[in-house]
């Protein structure tokens, strides 16, 4: 847990200063810990925050990051949050969301991933765009395989 950022501020942290600002320090072993997290954890949560580009090569926090850190939710969902936006499935993202906050979000070990049609309003009528519409069997196939391959 970090502390309060004024010197001698012994007090436990709110929810809303729990969290550094994003873009404020690149390296957390220059944080004032109350109890440090081990290097090992540090580096999944590094590796994860340059996974979903909220951070650079360097550490710095992108664009992205600081859309993701303004969400006010666990980096993978704010991903997926504005992923959903700019691919227009908002809604979805937002199902998804809340669903995994509320039930299985501790459990996952891979990204999250979908394997259906997409999310429009209408189903085609032609036969060639409702073949590519369907979910069949290759698709979820090729959707195991990459999940597997996580």
């Amino acid at each position: 847990m970090l502390r309060d950022g004024a010197a001698g501020d012994d007090r436990l942290p709110t929810p809303s200063r729990r969290r550094p600002q994003a873009g404020g320090v690149a390296d957390a072993g220059r944080l004032r810990w109350l109890d440090p997290p081990p290097a090992a954890s540090l580096a999944q949560a590094r590796g994860l925050l340059h996974e979903l580009e909220a951070i650079d090569g360097a550490g710095r926090v992108t664009p992205h990051g600081r859309a993701l850190a303004s969400m006010g939710a666990h980096p993978r969902l704010a991903h997926m949050l504005i992923k959903g936006r700019d691919l227009k499935a908002q809604r979805l993202a937002c199902d998804l969301a809340a669903i995994l906050s509320e039930e299985a979000f501790d459990d996952l070990d891979g990204p999250i991933m979908r394997v259906t049609g997409p999310d429009v309003p209408a189903i085609p009528f032609s036969p060639n765009l409702d073949k590519a519409w369907q979910v069949n069997t290759e698709k979820i196939v090729a959707g195991i395989e990459k999940l597997a391959a996580y």
